[in-house]
């Protein structure tokens, strides 16, 4: 193993937010990978990455488990979904919302639990990409976890490469 990789593994540890809910499946594939995990609460998304001790915030990752509530965020927490992603950007952070088992087939079908279309939670989604910049993936939930630990991994990884010192730790 590289030096840099082993000093990943040392140095990061995957945050996981204390409301995050039915998330076993994802802290099972980060310890199999080699990371580490802790739980805390977390102001804006379920995931953040902890570096030599301090909280990076310039990456974060919102899960959610399905188009449903994801639909229920759009409709009926929409004021309160918003202001987390106005905070994602008003601290310039990327923000990635990944949704667990569904894509855009489900999605442009109407095959999901709500009251809004399909044309409105198509325009709210895109909207909300271009405004807030988010970043949206579809993923199956057996693939949750390691798409969490890797896309944090190569974060980190890049960052240090930028720095050119890896035992300076990643700069903001």
């Amino acid at each position: 193993m590289s030096e840099l990789k082993e000093w990943i593994r040392e140095n990061m540890t995957i945050v996981c937010d204390t409301r995050e809910k039915s998330n076993s499946h994802i802290l099972y594939a980060i310890e199999q990978l080699g990371g580490k995990y802790s739980i805390e609460t977390l102001k804006t998304a379920d995931y953040a990455c902890r570096v030599c001790g301090e909280l990076k915030t310039e990456l974060l990752i919102e899960r959610k488990n399905s188009l449903d509530e994801l639909a229920a965020n759009i409709t009926k927490f929409r004021e309160r979904f918003e202001n987390e992603l106005r905070r994602a950007r008003d601290v310039q952070s990327r923000l990635i919302i990944l949704i667990e088992g569904d894509d855009y087939n489900r999605l442009f079908e109407g095959r999901y639990l709500a009251s809004v279309g399909t044309q409105a939670f198509l325009a709210s989604l895109f909207t909300f990409q271009e405004r807030y910049g988010v970043e949206v993936v579809f993923i199956k939930p057996e693939h949750v976890g390691r798409f969490i630990y890797n896309r944090f991994y190569y974060f980190v990884r890049e960052a240090l490469k930028r720095n050119g010192d890896h035992k300076q730790g990643v700069g903001t």
